[in-house]
């Protein structure tokens, strides 16, 4: 029914900023966002890594003229023009992404093995933002059957595969590349418009729903940050709350509540607390948010969620 050939490109994500670092630390190292800010902390005292407490995924000037350069003498591709990157709406733009203070250093000579390790994933992902897309030549198929249209029925099979022509950026991604497209797997051969093909073998499979995953450490680390819950600076230590509270417990790296949780988010849903809800903390932050840029009044804005609190404990 319809064949198409053309070059795709993926572009690189942005250095990291702390939410993103406390994810990757998880994915590629199984360490937990405390884990990860407390090696970024001495990497950051040492002076070998910017302040790691941030939310922006963009570069200081000097520091992607820094990486050109660099590229320029390792021969990585560049794009022609640097890169910027979308912030999220609330984004705090007083920092820049974390990133090595020296790109000239690779490793992180001077730090401890963990220390070692944590600064090649922050350099990696620094020189990769301003390097240039990966290119690939993907081919897309629609295959319809005859026999179904004949009988009444209007299947279509799509199917997509790819194969890397310039590896742009990831000549720097290793195995922690996790993004890797699917595709790269699902070879389609070459085909024309309204070819006809035999079916070699047909198979009918009965398939469930599946419920939501269970969040691992990383994965709440990002809907924490895409609800408006906590800061930069936060994510860590609410993670170590929850934990160390008895809350949560984790299982094979899956977060899983415990009674005491279970009990505690029961008691408290059914009083109608108002600051369990997401809304309510995402505004409070937002006022906090405000009052950090000088924008309002300390006093005033903790005297309302007081008054809203008191007023809920009171009912």
């Amino acid at each position: 029914r319809g064949y198409v050939e053309r070059v795709e490109s993926r572009s690189p994500s942005g250095a990291f900023t702390t939410s993103s670092l406390q994810q990757a630390g998880g994915n590629v190292f199984g360490w937990s966002p405390k884990k990860v800010m407390e090696v970024a902390q001495k990497l950051f005292e040492g002076g070998l890594i910017t302040y790691h407490r941030t939310d922006s995924p963009n570069l200081s000037v000097e520091a992607i003229e820094a990486i050109r350069q660099l590229a320029q003498t390792k021969h990585y591709p560049l794009p022609e023009s640097p890169r910027r990157f979308r912030e999220k709406g609330d984004a705090q733009g007083a920092h820049e992404a974390v990133r090595p203070t020296h790109f000239e250093d690779e490793v992180g000579e001077e730090a401890d093995a963990d220390g070692r390790k944590l600064y090649k994933l922050i350099w990696r992902q620094a020189v990769a933002s301003q390097l240039a897309d990966a290119t690939y030549d993907a081919r897309l198929v629609l295959l319809e059957s005859v026999d179904a249209l004949e009988n009444g029925y209007k299947p279509v099979f799509r199917g997509k595969g790819s194969k890397l022509k310039t590896p742009g950026f990831r000549v720097l991604m290793g195995g922690e590349d996790k993004e890797e497209d699917s595709d790269l797997s699902n070879p389609i051969p070459k085909l024309t418009q309204d070819q006809v093909l035999s079916v070699l073998k047909a198979d009918v499979s009965a398939k469930k729903t599946k419920p939501p995953v269970r969040f691992t450490m990383p994965l709440l680390v990002k809907k924490l940050e895409n609800s408006g819950i906590g800061r930069p600076s936060t994510y860590a230590s609410i993670m170590d709350n929850i934990m160390s509270r008895g809350y949560i417990t984790e299982e094979k790296k899956k977060l899983i509540p415990s009674p005491l949780g279970e009990q505690l988010w029961d008691a408290l849903n059914s009083a109608k607390f108002s600051f369990i809800q997401v809304s309510f903390t995402r505004s409070i932050e937002s006022q906090l948010d405000l009052v950090s840029e000088g924008k309002a009044n300390y006093g005033q804005a903790i005297s309302s969620m007081w008054t809203q609190l008191g007023a809920e404990i009171a009912a």
